[in-house]
């Protein structure tokens, strides 16, 4: 009879103990992610400051591993510096959401858009989104004609200037935004445009003050203590609210002219979504506008700020930019445009086009990832609202994939015959996964048309003053911006 008693109670108990086993190790592994100490406040931030970023996170890998823990200001934050995990993770549902970050909250305007948002908002708003500006060209060559049209008139600006020292910032990045203008609102807009001038000129000032604002995104009690002024919250809502009223009349517009058989851009096709699911469904007013917002930043600034990138390290390499410059002429001649078909036969062009996206690392700590749930994740137990980031930074910058990691060499992307090589290991300029950058397939056809078309007409030299630097902007932030500089241009081509 005892024994009908005792083994069931044996069970029992090695059960309970089981599951209170589990729970330390669970428990342990969480709190064993191995890091740095931080400062009170502010935790490991003010270490990270964007000219030291890459000796730094170095320096964490070498002494922690692929996974560590930091804290940036009020946050637990888990970075992930190593490929394979990077594109593991990402990959996972469990990490595919977007933290409530103040900048991420602002920008997504509560969670809205296609960047911010989460669950079943973002999943549908994606498909969408990927599904019709598919329609409307984005990536393919239907879309080519506009940016050629931007690639040349950009050139006849530029003509202007021949001879004098320029930044090109300006001229690069309403050429790129009237490109995704023509998707988002169905027209080109002329450069002297007042609408279009102001429109850019918040855009521009809103892209600089949101990637500077760590600070209150990871410390955000700090706004409710000192004065928006001393932060420059108000420039940055200011900012906000004038992008915003463009984008609104944008939508007014085409409210008033719009033609349910005649769909002609993006945001028709949203309005005629909208009309079909009704405003109380993700297709709401406040959704578009955001979305809208989203994609000039998406396939715009970023862009832009690659062939900023481009023109500084050509210059800075004429021996590369000499090198191009007799490909582009082998394959295109003075007699025509560059096309999407030239690219096939331009190897040397498109190597130096990926080793200006390897070495600039525009994004190289990402768009922060966060998870709902608690995730067992590289033998670490994550806990649930932990800042996820994947530091592409350390891939882009690893002797594991590239033979001269620090240096600009367009061979790290051509084979022994002088092929380009595909789906290289340790790149992934757009991220990985889930939230890959919706823009990337429109970008990569900006990028190739308009160093193709910049450098087939001009010779780039670096001017002596501000003194050309490669080691990217100390105004950077979430965007590394190449360091200022300005560029004398002498006409190759008069075309």
């Amino acid at each position: 009879m005892a024994d009908a008693y005792f083994w069931p109670s044996v069970s029992a108990i090695s059960a309970i103990a089981l599951v209170w086993f589990i729970s330390q190790s669970r428990k342990n592994r969480s709190t064993n992610i191995p890091g740095p100490r931080g400062w009170p406040i502010v935790g490991y931030m003010p270490h990270l400051s964007p000219h030291k970023l890459y000796d730094t996170m170095k320096q964490l890998i070498d002494d922690y591993g692929p996974i560590f823990k930091l804290k940036l200001g009020s946050w637990n934050t888990v970075v992930i510096a190593d490929y394979e995990l990077i594109r593991k993770a990402f990959n996972e549902h469990d990490f595919s959401f977007r933290p409530k970050l103040f900048f991420v909250e602002f920008t997504s305007q509560g969670g809205y858009g296609l960047t911010g948002s989460n669950g079943q908002l973002w999943q549908e708003q994606r498909r969408f989104a990927l599904r019709h500006l598919r329609d409307l060209g984005m990536g393919r060559s239907s879309i080519e004609s506009h940016i050629q049209r931007e690639a040349l008139a950009v050139t006849e600006d530029l003509k202007k200037t021949m001879g004098q020292p320029i930044d090109l910032s300006f001229n690069l990045n309403i050429a790129i935004t009237n490109i995704v203008w023509a998707i988002v609102a169905g027209k080109r807009m002329e450069y002297d445009d007042p609408t279009f001038l102001g429109f850019m000129e918040a855009n521009n000032r809103n892209f600089q003050l949101s990637t500077r604002m760590g600070i209150i995104g990871f410390i955000p009690w700090l706004k409710t203590l000192l004065p928006e002024s001393w932060l420059g919250l108000n420039f940055l809502k200011e900012t906000r609210g004038q992008i915003i009223d463009y984008i609104k009349d944008l939508i007014k517009e085409h409210k008033e002219n719009f033609d349910p058989n005649d769909l002609r851009d993006y945001i028709d096709h949203f309005l005629a979504e909208q009309a079909r699911q009704g405003e109380d469904s993700t297709f709401s007013d406040l959704q578009l506008i955001t979305s809208v917002a989203n994609l000039f930043v998406a396939g715009g600034e970023t862009t832009s700020t690659t062939l900023r990138w481009a023109v500084l390290l050509l210059a800075y390499h004429p021996e590369v930019q000499r090198r191009m410059q007799e490909e582009i002429d082998r394959v295109i001649g003075a007699e025509r445009l560059p096309t999407l078909n030239d690219r096939e036969q331009m190897p040397y062009t498109d190597a130096v086009i990926h080793e200006v996206q390897r070495f600039g690392d525009i994004a190289p700590m990402g768009v922060f990832h966060t998870n709902r749930n608690d995730v067992d994740f590289g033998g670490y137990i994550i806990p649930k609202d932990t800042l996820v980031m994947g530091y592409a930074g350390e891939c882009h910058r690893s002797s594991k994939f590239w033979s001269h990691p620090d240096q600009f060499r367009p061979e790290h992307f051509l084979d022994a015959e002088g092929n380009l090589r595909k789906n290289v290991q340790g790149f992934f300029p757009f991220s990985t996964g889930k939230r890959i950058c919706i823009g990337e397939s429109l970008a990569r056809l900006e990028l190739f048309l308009f160093v193709a078309s910049i450098f087939r007409t001009f010779d780039f030299h670096l001017c002596s003053e501000p003194t050309p630097s490669l080691s990217g902007s100390p105004d950077s932030g979430i965007v590394r911006l190449p360091s200022p500089y300005k560029v004398r241009l002498e006409l190759r081509m008069n075309l």
